[in-house]
């Protein structure tokens, strides 16, 4: 005797080929087409599922599919990510039933015995623990389904429901699974993250482990998840990662995006608006710092730019007023075991009224309209702060608008009139948004 999975997945079946049989009398059927992608990802034909849903693209509005299209893309390994991993902050969120058209997810986990088996095979874990309560998701999870490839599918077809509950795998149409870890009470944990095709709230996230975290868990309690392209080795870096990032979370940054890094460093994996290898690079400063030079760097961030340049010079010495982001930039030097870089949470004025150094090289990267001087001003202090023939980076804010570009260039003479002089310029764009002038000064003392 078939069981109501395998009944339900017959019934379904049949739909299908109807569908296509009818299909091939009207090709431009939209009410069609529509039910054949549903139905294909429903049974888990997912190459199915991908033409019918593209499909659909001649016929109404592109976006509408977009998600999907992505999700199965990537499930497929036919589309390559623009980052390893993407990560979110939530809160554990009890789960309850909304209303009585749900069935209470304990009920679904005990009638689908499969499903365990399924979770213990992406992971080779030996048990899986179920809760009853959900990751609530702070932001909307929308580029996590764009970027992260699932690692597994559970059709709709595939479930069986209790009681009244018969219809509802049609609702939900199958669940799209995700390796991954979550970073708790400092501790980091493997999971299997789930989400559902069709989300009834798209914040929402499910979530499995090996190791039962029951007495551990409570509601209201921050945790912050990591989505991994495939599943990943826990290591020191992943650790490191993770532990910026749940710093991160609890900060609101000056600069930047809410919710990414304001630099990154493409070497490491740790995506940034800001990418440093690119930006030393476009910098030529493989052509100016020298081994023996002291570099100051006036708002440092995160401390990627600062802990790469360290590497071909003697010191560097970066500071920036948000505590949040010094402490990130100390844990990056600890994992990276860079010794010579000193990071400071102080403003601009504080940190000039109690330095007695001189420096060789300094960076002020978009700043200066921050600190409140004329240039005038602002490059005395800058000329009091260097050695002999020592440099100056300085970078614009954003100069997209040629109106900005050219007041920023009106005040660079401020540089000449105090005896520097241009060994270097430039435009970049390394956010792929914002357009941004630069240039290197170098102070002749001695003129």
């Amino acid at each position: 005797m078939s069981t109501p999975a395998e009944a339900s997945h017959t019934t379904y079946e049949d739909q299908y080929f109807e569908t296509i049989k009818k299909l091939e009398t009207t090709p431009s059927s939209l009410l069609l087409r529509k039910k054949a992608a549903y139905l294909s990802l429903f049974l888990g034909k997912i190459d199915e599922a991908y033409h019918w849903s593209v499909s659909l693209n001649f016929f109404h509005d592109p976006s509408l599919q977009k998600i999907r299209q992505k999700r199965i893309e990537l499930f497929k390994k036919n589309l390559t990510p623009d980052n390893d991993y993407r990560v979110t902050q939530g809160i554990f969120s009890l789960t309850e039933n909304k209303n009585n058209k749900n069935p209470h997810e304990e009920e679904v986990w005990n009638s689908n015995p499969h499903r365990e088996d399924l979770i213990k095979k992406i992971l080779s874990w030996k048990s899986v623990n179920f809760y009853k309560y959900k990751i609530f998701s702070k932001t909307s999870i929308k580029k996590i389904k764009e970027s992260i490839a699932p690692c597994s599918y559970e059709p709709g077809a595939a479930m069986d429901y209790p009681g009244d509950y018969k219809n509802f795998p049609n609702i939900i149409i199958g669940y799209w699974y995700y390796a991954g870890f979550i970073y708790h009470k400092e501790k980091t944990i493997p999971v299997i993250f789930r989400l559902p095709e069709y989300p009834s709230d798209d914040q929402e996230i499910d979530f499995f482990t090996e190791e039962d975290l029951s007495l551990d868990i409570q509601g209201g309690e921050s945790i912050i998840c990591y989505f991994s392209q495939k599943p990943e080795t826990q290591d020191a870096w992943l650790e490191c990662k993770l532990k910026i990032h749940s710093i991160f979370s609890q900060n609101n940054q000056q600069f930047g995006s809410k919710y990414a890094f304001y630099q990154g460093h493409e070497a490491w994996g740790l995506p940034g608006q800001r990418p440093t290898l690119e930006r030393i690079k476009e910098y030529s400063l493989e052509k100016w710092i020298q081994p023996h030079h002291d570099i100051l760097d006036i708002g440092c961030n995160i401390g990627c730019f600062g802990i790469e340049v360290s590497k071909i010079s003697a010191q560097y010495t970066g500071f920036d007023i948000n505590p949040d982001l010094i402490e990130i930039a100390n844990t990056l030097a600890l994992n990276k075991e860079i010794k010579n870089c000193n990071f400071l949470t102080t403003d601009f004025h504080s940190f000039i009224k109690n330095n007695d150094k001189k420096y060789d090289f300094i960076f002020s990267f978009a700043v200066h309209g921050w600190i409140g001087l004329p240039m005038k001003g602002y490059v005395e202090i800058l000329q009091n702060l260097l050695n002999p023939n020592g440099f100056v980076l300085i970078e614009s804010h954003d100069v997209t608008n040629d109106a900005e570009l050219l007041k920023f260039f009106r005040n660079m003479p401020a540089f000449l009139e105090a005896k520097f002089s241009i060994i270097h310029q430039g435009i970049l764009k390394d956010d792929n948004k914002r357009r941004r002038s630069f240039f290197i000064f170098q102070y002749n003392k001695n003129e």
